[in-house]
């Protein structure tokens, strides 16, 4: 049988710098059944998980399937080509594909209209082993360098969102995205509520315990928080000092007001162990819900101009839940208000 590569004359082998060839999964896509299976074999045997197609539009069906990091395309193709498979994908920025052409074609010109139509490299078929493990193995070095690049621009987008002693996310999180959750509320006609938390008398906490013993009752007070809401759902931001928010999206008043109990009773049932002692909390809450709660309610001391609550119902919101809140203050602490 015809090699299809050639080895490499100064060793004999292949030559490989990567290690981390099986985290990059290659789809094979060439309509040459035997040079196909010939390339399957050999890559393979140098350590790359492979899947090999015949045609463009059964790589489609893959690449929907699964992701595949590398992509090897053979140029010429009946019905689709390499070149408009190369396009379809680059109209599709994520995620990415390192996609390498493999063509007989040698011309200049058209190499370069390989590269302009979206391929990262090219190979010529007939050329060595090495070679085309050498081109994969750069595809997969600048891969790798994607996923740290990726990985730094999440770790500095966590940073910038979340308050850096408990975790939670922070006020400009809050203020961001919780006019989302109100726009899709409006849009879809469901309920949000929020609740504005306050620990009772966190002061004597910090005077008791100094401020290392507040830092744990904070990060305690987050977790027992967290514990009792839904996973990916609700969220939680640190609004300020001891305040947190809770938003409850797709959740009607009475609903909410039973989270809000069983929050209350959550953080009053624990324990904070610190140093050689127990710290215990309580908690105050005030609850506002939209759009329900953004209209005239003479219950409240909230301004009942129609307009301003129509142009900024991310701040009504708030300074209800936190009137709400004052109230519950005002009533001896340990309380939720809602309506």
């Amino acid at each position: 049988m015809i090699d299809l590569f050639q080895c490499s004359p100064e060793t004999g082998r292949s030559l490989s710098v990567v290690t981390e060839r099986p985290d990059f999964p290659v789809l094979l896509v060439d309509d040459d059944v035997v040079f196909r299976e010939l390339a399957l074999l050999f890559l393979q045997e140098e350590g790359y998980v492979v899947e090999a197609v015949a045609d463009a539009y059964e790589a489609q069906i893959r690449i929907q399937e699964r992701h595949y990091p590398l992509i090897l395309c053979d140029w010429m193709m009946p019905e689709m080509n390499g070149l408009e498979l190369c396009s379809r994908l680059r109209r599709c920025s994520e995620p990415y594909h390192y996609i390498i052409l493999l063509t007989s074609k040698n011309d200049e010109d058209e190499i370069v209209t390989g590269l302009n139509a979206g391929a990262d490299d090219y190979i010529v078929k007939g050329g060595r082993k090495s070679e085309l493990l050498a081109r994969l193995d750069c595809g997969v070095r600048i891969l790798i360098q994607q996923r740290l690049l990726e990985q730094q621009k999440q770790e500095i987008l966590q940073q910038a969102q979340r308050d850096p002693l408990t975790g939670a996310y922070n006020r400009g999180y809050l203020t961001q995205t919780l006019v989302c959750e109100l726009k899709r509320a409006q849009r879809y006609q469901l309920p949000t509520s929020v609740l504005l938390a306050d620990i009772d008398f966190f002061k004597s906490v910090n005077d008791r315990y100094g401020h290392l013993g507040g830092d744990e009752a904070l990060k305690a007070f987050l977790q027992v928080l967290l514990q009792n809401i839904r996973v990916n759902i609700d969220w939680v931001c640190r609004y300020g000092g001891e305040e947190f928010v809770i938003v409850l999206p797709n959740t009607e008043h009475k609903q909410a007001l039973l989270v809000a109990e069983k929050l209350r009773a959550a953080v009053r049932a624990m324990t904070i162990q610190f140093e050689n002692t127990t710290i215990q909390l309580t908690a105050s809450f005030g609850l506002a819900t939209y759009p329900d709660d953004l209209t005239c309610n003479k219950s409240d001391d909230v301004s009942c101009d129609q307009s301003d609550l129509d142009e900024s119902p991310l701040d009504n919101l708030l300074k209800l839940a936190d009137d709400r809140l004052y109230r519950s203050k005002q009533n001896g602490r340990n309380k939720v208000t809602g309506r």
